[in-house]
């Protein structure tokens, strides 16, 4: 990601004593979806967690792709439809998975899968739809841990 010559935009800070690794970047050609984004733009960031009961804490990185998308009846149709379809891909290859809607108020302006694999209290995987400012976004999100340098998931997902 940090050479990508497709990223533009980009914003690095590097994991101190004090804080922890942030990446960002807006990609110029890059598109994985069956629509065109407006913009689309990724965010790498390394965070504390604490898993509840335990005294302990440890750090994640969370990966986010999010594509944004015109506030019109066709954009929210479009991220809609790309949000439905990577439920009905990946939910199968996870050991389960919930829902919920993102309001505002009481008017509905998302919603959010977010999917576990087994003895995990953190769900590695998420997808949200919302309207956000004078936008419509798809964001999917990827938790996971690092071992000598190497993204690592809690369980295979290949494992259902």
């Amino acid at each position: 990601m940090l050479n990508d010559p497709s990223l533009v935009e980009k914003e690095i800070k590097k994991r101190t004593d004090t804080s922890l690794f942030y990446f960002s970047g807006i990609y110029k050609d890059h598109n994985p979806f069956f629509f065109k984004p407006k913009k689309l733009q990724i965010l790498l960031e390394q965070v504390s967690v604490n898993y509840g009961d335990s005294l302990a804490n440890d750090t994640i990185f969370i990966y986010q792709l999010i594509a944004h998308a015109e506030d019109t009846e066709k954009g929210k149709q479009e991220i809609k439809k790309e949000f439905e379809k990577i439920h009905r891909v990946f939910n199968k290859k996870f050991y389960d998975s919930n829902y919920q809607d993102v309001k505002s108020g009481d008017v509905i302006t998302g919603g959010q899968h977010n999917y576990f694999v087994a003895y995990s209290p953190l769900a590695p995987a998420s997808t949200l739809w919302m309207k956000q400012d004078n936008e419509v976004v798809l964001n999917i999100t990827l938790r996971f841990k690092s071992n000598e340098n190497r993204a690592v998931l809690a369980a295979s997902l290949d494992n259902p």
